[in-house]
């Protein structure tokens, strides 16, 4: 079975850092999409570009858009 990990944030480096190390702590080569929504300005979107990778795909939102948005664009991604 495949799974991924998908996460929608908006300026909370902290807690973003948290999760993704939890995650890949435990899944380092499990997929994951991360949607974030920070301002350009905010350590947080510096944070999340940096994760991109071969097992972590970013996508950048327009603003803070929400969990069910987020969601929605993670699963179109997936696709």
């Amino acid at each position: 079975m495949n799974i991924t990990a998908i996460t929608v944030c908006s300026n909370t480096e902290f807690l973003i850092r948290r999760a993704y190390e939890s995650i890949r702590k435990f899944h380092p080569e499990m997929p994951m999409i991360i949607i974030d929504g920070s301002n350009e300005t905010d350590e947080c979107r510096n944070y999340v570009i940096s994760l991109s990778s071969k097992f972590t795909t970013v996508a950048l939102a327009e603003g803070n858009i929400g969990h069910g948005k987020g969601m929605d664009i993670a699963k179109q991604k997936k696709k």
